[in-house]
């Protein structure tokens, strides 16, 4: 029919001179001769292969062998092809999406964790959470996310939960974590609703900003020591640059000078001395 002639690219007068073996690829060849040995033995076969088209093209064909009886004998068997190239390919870009989903996953620096949105347990964990958390993959999955919470910020994420989640919508915060040996960790943490197996799950990305949060304090509590001993100080301080000239100068000279601050800037410390000082300076 038609169809064949479509599959093998070629006319109907070359087909009729044809055989099937001739359209199957080498690599092939044991397999179809074996499905069809069984069906000239009176068994139905049903089974998936691929053909090389007259022009070179590769199809991909799901065959199936029907053996034709006669008075208890095997007298030939009848062939039904159906075109299945577009759906093997379907299913090697499925498996292609899959490893690269994967790959992502499994190998991105930050941790990055798959729970249920329903029962909160772990369903997958990467290399990088592994490491950073300090538990197993097998240890991960038979926890739930609350397990990686101090008790006292469970309420805040049970809250949290309560909220509706969106495919395609990250929600983001800042939450404490707590690694294996019950370190408590700063995690920025970014959620979004995915279907994992079927099933929805939240897919979370995590950023260790512990470090960073106690830099900010200990700049913040320098910032407080300065101005405690500078800014609001009883003596008089002053910042000169490498040129010789005033950058800061705190409001304590105007308590004691009645000078304001900002007269100074930009100015060198040598013209606010007495003359009788000059020599000596």
């Amino acid at each position: 029919n038609k169809i064949l002639l479509d599959l093998a690219e070629c006319s109907y007068e070359a087909l009729t001179q044809l055989s099937f073996p001739t359209f199957i690829v080498p690599e092939e060849m044991e397999k179809v001769a074996g499905y069809f040995n069984r069906a000239i033995n009176g068994e139905i076969c049903n089974f998936d292969t691929e053909i090389k088209s007259r022009k070179g093209n590769i199809r991909n064909l799901n065959v199936t062998h029907l053996p034709i009886i006669s008075n208890r004998e095997v007298i030939g068997v009848y062939l039904i092809a159906k075109d299945i190239t577009a759906r093997k390919q379907d299913e090697i870009n499925i498996r292609e999406a899959q490893q690269q989903y994967q790959e992502l996953f499994e190998l991105n620096p930050l941790p990055q964790f798959v729970y249920g949105y329903d029962d909160l347990y772990i369903k997958n964990a990467n290399l990088a959470a592994m490491a950073h958390y300090g538990y197993s993959k097998a240890e991960f999955l038979s926890m739930t996310i609350m397990d990686i919470r101090p008790v006292e910020d469970i309420p805040k994420v049970q809250q949290l939960l309560k909220e509706k989640f969106r495919r395609g919508m990250y929600h983001r915060g800042l939450f404490r974590h707590l690694n294996r040996n019950g370190d408590v960790m700063d995690m920025q943490v970014s959620g979004t609703l995915i279907l994992f197996e079927g099933k929805e799950a939240i897919l979370a990305i995590c950023f260790d900003v512990t470090e960073m949060r106690r830099a900010q304090k200990a700049l913040h509590a320098s910032e407080q020591r300065f101005r405690v001993l500078v800014q609001e100080g009883s003596d008089m301080i002053g910042i000169v640059s490498i040129d010789g000239t005033y950058r800061y100068v705190n409001q304590t000279t105007k308590k004691v000078l009645g000078i304001p601050p900002e007269h100074f800037i930009g100015r060198n410390p040598v013209e606010f001395n007495h003359e009788a000082d000059m020599k000596r300076i």
